[in-house]
C-alpha cells in the first residue's frame, strides 16, 4: 500500500503566521519553520509576542480563515486520493484550519492543538507528539506501507529524511542549501510526476 505524506503550510495551503503578522501589524511574527530549526522554540517565542502586543487565538482564527487554499491545491490533493492514500503531517494546529479540512474534504490530518487561557491572556500551544512527522512516517513504515514525503522547512527534514523516498516542494534558498541532496519541485505537475515515478518503481 502507498501513502503520500504532505506538509499543509506552504505546500497546500499559505504559511499562516506571515498572514497573522500582516493582518496584526506585528512584524516580529513574520518568521515560520523556514527560517527557524527548533520549532518548539519558534512557538514559544509566537505566544510571547501575542501576550505583549495583546493577540488572542480567536483573533488568529479570524485571520486564518481569511486565507485561501493555494492554485491548483484542491485537483492535486483530489488526484492523490483517486489513486493512494494521503496523510497531512503538519505542525499546525486543528484549531487553525477547520476551514481548510472542509475545502480539502477532510483529509487525514496529524498535527497539534491549541488554546488560549483568559486569565493569564497567554495562548497555550500543546505538541501531541515530539517529531511527529518522522514519528507518524517511521509507524506507518513499520506497518509496511510505502511512503512518499514532500515538505517545505526544515521541520519537514526528519520526515524526508525517515520516507522511502521524498522531495522538497517549493522550498527557500536557506533550507536548500543545508540540504542539497532532495530536489525541489515547483509545481503539482512535477510532484505528480515524482510520486507517480516512486510508486511505478521507475524512479
Amino acid at each position: 500500500m502507498n501513502i503520500v505524506c504532505l506538509d499543509f503550510e506552504g505546500v497546500l495551503v499559505p504559511d499562516i503566521w506571515p498572514h497573522v503578522a500582516q493582518r496584526s501589524g506585528v512584524d516580529d511574527l513574520k518568521l515560520t519553520t523556514r527560517d527557524v530549526k527548533d520549532y518548539t522554540a519558534l512557538m514559544n517565542r509566537r505566544v510571547e509576542i501575542c501576550h505583549t502586543n495583546g493577540i488572542t487565538l480567536k483573533q488568529i482564527q479570524t485571520w486564518i480563515a481569511e486565507l485561501n487554499a493555494l492554485d491548483g491545491a484542491l485537483e492535486f490533493v483530489s488526484w492523490i486520493q483517486e489513486r493512494y492514500q494521503l496523510i497531512l503531517l503538519s505542525d499546525t494546529f486543528y484549531e487553525f484550519v477547520p476551514h481548510f479540512m472542509a475545502y480539502f474534504n477532510y483529509p487525514a490530518l496529524f498535527c497539534h492543538s491549541i488554546s488560549y487561557n483568559e486569565s493569564t491572556g497567554y495562548i497555550e500551544f500543546h505538541l501531541r507528539q515530539d517529531n511527529q512527522k518522522a514519528q507518524a512516517v517511521k509507524a506507518l513504515k513499520a506497518l509496511n506501507f510505502n511512503i512518499f514525503a514532500s515538505g517545505d522547512s526544515y521541520n519537514d527534514i526528519t520526515m524526508l529524511q525517515e520516507a522511502n523516498s521524498a522531495c522538497f516542494f517549493g522550498a527557500p534558498d536557506t533550507v536548500l542549501t543545508d540540504f542539497p541532496e532532495y530536489d525541489n519541485l515547483k509545481t503539482y505537475d512535477e510532484l505528480r510526476q515524482k510520486i507517480e515515478l516512486f510508486f511505478n518503481g521507475k524512479e
